[in-house]
C-alpha cells in the first residue's frame, strides 16, 4: 500500500498533522509532522473558521513538500471533551447462507446501536464496538465468520454537539481536504501510547493542552470514561506573565525554555523584556515556584475528576500525553505523589514521532491504516460471502468450496453418530 495518509489533531491553540503509509511489512511509517499556531480556537472549539483553517493550511503545505506529494482527503481527531459516551446494543438476525456471519451482518449490527435517543442539538459521530453476542455466547472479539441466528453489538456510541462537529470538518474542508473519518482522542492516543494489559487493569489517559484537559478512563480493555477540565497548560503562561510582567508570548517563551519541576538549578538567573520593553532579571527558583504550584492546582484537579469518574480504585497506572505540563521535568515524581499513582509519560513508538505532543495525530494514522489494510484483507479472505457479494467468478468460488466444505463436515458428523 503506497497511498499516503493524512491525520489532524486541532487542539487548544496548536494544529497537527502527519502523514503516513503503510512499509514492505505492513506497518506505519511515519513520513513527516507539521505543527502551526492557531488563533481561531477556544478550549478545542473552533470560534473563527477562517482562522483555523489558515492554521491547517500551513500544516497541509508543510506536508506536502515532505513528500512532495498533494493531499485531497485527512482524518480528523476529535476531542473527547466534547463527546459523550453512550451504552448501545444493535440486534440483527444472521442473514447469510448457513447462518454464517459476514462483514456486512457485523456493519448492520453497528448500524443499528446507532438507534438511540439524543436531543436534537446533538448527533452521533462514531461508534466504539466494545463485543459482541451470538445467540446465547458473550464476549466475542471479532463474530465474521462465526455461525448462529442472531447477532448483538455491545458498543458505545459517540455523541457531540452537530455544531461543534460540523465546525471542525468545515475548517478541514475549507483548504480542499475531505474528511474521510473522525477518530475519538483517547481512542487515536490510546492505541498508540497505552498496551493491552494497561487498558486491561485500568490506566487513566490524560491529555494536557494549552486550555484544556482530557481525563479518559481505560478499564476491561475499553473505554468506559471520558472528560474535560477547562484549564491547561496556560494558566502557567498567564501566571508567569502577572507575575513577572511580562507579555504572553514571552511568558511562553520562558516556560517552554527554562519550564521544570526541579530545583537542582534553582540559583541560575536570566533575563528578560517586560512589558514596558525594560530588561528585567528572573531567578530560576522564582520561576520553579510558580511552574511548581500551578502544576499541583492542575493535577489536583485531575486527582478529583478520577474520583468523581468512580474508576479511580480500579485505575492502575496514569499515563501522560499532549503538551503542557507533560514537558517539565519532574513532572512524573510531581504526578505520583499528588495522584498517589504510577505515572509515566506516553510517546508513540514511531521513528521522527517518539514525544507526547504527536499522541493523537500518530495514533489517528495507527486506526485509519489498520482498517484499510483490514478492509483490503477481507477481500482476500473467505470470511465475507453472501448472495449480494458474488459479484464476480472468484466470489462464486468460494462460495462453493465453502458449501461444500460445510457438507462434508455435516457428512463427518453424520458418519460418526450413525
Amino acid at each position: 500500500m503506497n497511498e499516503y495518509v493524512i491525520g489532524i489533531d486541532i487542539g487548544s491553540s496548536k494544529i497537527y498533522a502527519a502523514v503516513g503509509k503503510i512499509d514492505s511489512e505492513e506497518n506505519l511509517q511515519i513520513m513527516g509532522i507539521s505543527s502551526s499556531k492557531c488563533e481561531g480556537l477556544n478550549k478545542g472549539i473552533v470560534i473563527d473558521i477562517e482562522s483555523t483553517a489558515k492554521s491547517i493550511l500551513k500544516c497541509k503545505e508543510q506536508l506536502q513538500k515532505m513528500v512532495e506529494k498533494d493531499f485531497s482527503s485527512a482524518y480528523l481527531v476529535v476531542p473527547g471533551g466534547i463527546c459523550e459516551l453512550v451504552e448501545s446494543k444493535g440486534v440483527v438476525a444472521i442473514s447469510a447462507n448457513e447462518n454464517t456471519v459476514t462483514k456486512k451482518d457485523k456493519e448492520r449490527a453497528i448500524e443499528a446501536s446507532k438507534f438511540i435517543s439524543i436531543t436534537s442539538d446533538k448527533e452521533v459521530i462514531g461508534v466504539i464496538p466494545e463485543d459482541y453476542v451470538i445467540d446465547d455466547y458473550d464476549m466475542i472479539k471479532d463474530p465474521i465468520g462465526m455461525t448462529g441466528n442472531k447477532l448483538e453489538a455491545n458498543v458505545k456510541v459517540v455523541t457531540a454537539r452537530s455544531s461543534v462537529v460540523n465546525n471542525l470538518i468545515k475548517s478541514v474542508e475549507a483548504v480542499g481536504l475531505t474528511v474521510k473519518g473522525l477518530e475519538l482522542k483517547p481512542v487515536a492516543a490510546g492505541s498508540v501510547v497505552l498496551s493491552q494489559e494497561e487498558k486491561r487493569f485500568g490506566a487513566a489517559l490524560v491529555d494536557v493542552g494549552a486550555e484544556t484537559i482530557d481525563l479518559s478512563v481505560f478499564s476491561n480493555g475499553k473505554l468506559c470514561y471520558t472528560s474535560s477540565i477547562p484549564f491547561g497548560g496556560k494558566t502557567i503562561t498567564n501566571d508567569l506573565s502577572v507575575g513577572l510582567k511580562i507579555s504572553m508570548d514571552e511568558a511562553e517563551n520562558m516556560k517552554l525554555k527554562y519550564g521544570t519541576l526541579k530545583k537542582d538549578v534553582s540559583n541560575e538567573i536570566f533575563t528578560c523584556n517586560n512589558i514596558l520593553g525594560e530588561f528585567i532579571e528572573v531567578k530560576h527558583g522564582f520561576l520553579v515556584d510558580i511552574i511548581e504550584a500551578r502544576v499541583a492546582e492542575l493535577l489536583e484537579f485531575v486527582k478529583a475528576e478520577l474520583e468523581k469518574s468512580g474508576y479511580e480504585k480500579s485505575i492502575e497506572r496514569v499515563i501522560l500525553v499532549g503538551g503542557g505540563i507533560t514537558l517539565f521535568k519532574g513532572i512524573k515524581e510531581v504526578g505520583e505523589k499528588i495522584l498517589n499513582k504510577p505515572v509515566r509519560i506516553g510517546s508513540p513508538d514511531y521513528i521522527g514521532a517518539a514525544s507526547p505532543l504527536f499522541s493523537n495525530v500518530v495514533g489517528v494514522l495507527k486506526n485509519a491504516i489498520d482498517e484499510n489494510t483490514k478492509a483490503s484483507n477481507r477481500k482476500k479472505a473467505v470470511h465475507d460471502f453472501t448472495d449480494d457479494d458474488l459479484d464476480d467468478d472468484y466470489d462464486d468460488e468460494i462460495y462453493a468450496e465453502r458449501k461444500g466444505l460445510a457438507k462434508r463436515i455435516k457428512n463427518i458428523f453424520s458418519n460418526l453418530f450413525s
